[in-house]
């Protein structure tokens, strides 16, 4: 082999080997998560800091957090979360860790079987979405009174009324709640009696249904309308509080709800005391007339007597305890 073949053959190995080094040769890392993964170290927390001699170096910096309350996920959302004193946790179900947490001074109020409710300040409940203050109770009237025909008597929490039912009101002094001759304002009334209410889940709801319980609320539907309405269109009971008197009105918008609360048995009557009004105020004359209106005031309640009658169309629900005979209608 001549000088010349020679010479080109080394200059050949020469060229591969130099390829092969440019192929295999190790890139310098360009970031910082790049140097720690090459130099087998945890990537995450990382970031370029200048030091004194105006270098660029990478520094980790972790965060080690852990909650001093209680962990637990949004019964909602399911985002986790930590809930420590003086925040207030609800479980909604332990086991699953789902729950409410509320800020300091307030507790989770609504239907734990659903979830669906809200915080609420100390002192109040979720009713229909919003938060109500407990206004307080006032004594049960005491005086005696006749019992009305079939009163409704609940137990416990029950009160012993039905959605769709039509009931009488009275006062304990057998007075009637009723109706004004010219005006529309309900009081204890001798002219305008044994005006029928239906008691109804909505303004668009008086369908039958089953007991009524201190946390429901319902709807009063006067079946008797008013006295020059030839069409007897029927109504409501308005809701008004502070001041102003209830009243029919044939306004679903002004229809007021209502709520109930047990109140003293007497000689074999039962009574309610109706609260409404965004206190949840107790029933009460308006003012010191003669024949004063009615509104909703707070600590203060009256109560009323809820007997059972045949609604205006002479509907009687088969569940009712009233003689059927007596309301047959006869054209």
């Amino acid at each position: 082999m001549t000088h010349l073949s020679l010479a080109f053959l080394a200059f050949l190995v020469y060229s591969s080997a130099a390829v092969a080094q440019r192929q295999h040769a190790i890139v310098p890392p360009t970031n910082c998560v790049d140097k720690a993964r090459l130099d087998g170290l945890p990537i995450d927390g990382w970031r370029i800091v200048v030091n004194a001699d105006g270098a660029k170096t990478c520094r980790r910096e972790v965060v080690n957090e852990f909650c001093l309350g209680e962990e637990y996920r949004d019964a909602i959302t399911g985002e986790g979360g930590c809930c420590a004193s003086p925040q207030v946790l609800t479980w909604i179900h332990k086991g699953s860790s789902l729950g409410f947490c509320c800020p300091e001074g307030h507790h989770w109020s609504g239907n734990m079987a659903t979830a669906v409710g809200g915080c609420c300040p100390n002192g109040a409940e979720m009713v229909n979405g919003r938060c109500v203050r407990d206004c307080g109770e006032s004594s049960c009237a005491t005086s005696s009174y006749s019992c009305a025909n079939n009163p409704a008597c609940g137990r416990g929490s029950d009160l012993g009324i039905k959605f769709g039912h039509c009931y009488a009101l009275s006062f304990p002094e057998s007075v009637q709640f009723g109706a004004q001759r010219e005006a529309v304002d309900y009081i204890k009334s001798v002219y305008l009696t044994d005006v029928p209410f239906k008691v109804c889940r909505a303004t668009t709801d008086c369908s039958l249904g089953g007991h009524i319980t201190t946390r429901d609320g319902f709807y009063l539907q006067d079946q008797f309308s008013r006295r020059e309405d030839r069409l007897a269109s029927k109504g409501w009971i308005s809701n008004a509080y502070e001041g102003p008197h209830l009243s029919f009105t044939d306004a679903t918008s002004m229809a007021g709800l209502f709520y109930g609360v047990p109140s003293t048995c007497s000689q074999g009557g039962y009574a309610l005391k109706l609260r409404s009004g965004p206190c949840l105020g107790g029933l009460a004359t308006s003012c010191t007339m003669e024949q004063p209106g009615f509104t909703f005031w707070e600590r203060v309640s009256q109560t009323l007597v809820f007997s059972e009658v045949a609604c205006d169309d002479f509907e009687i629900p088969l569940t009712s305890p009233i003689n059927h005979r007596v309301y047959t209608y006869r054209y």
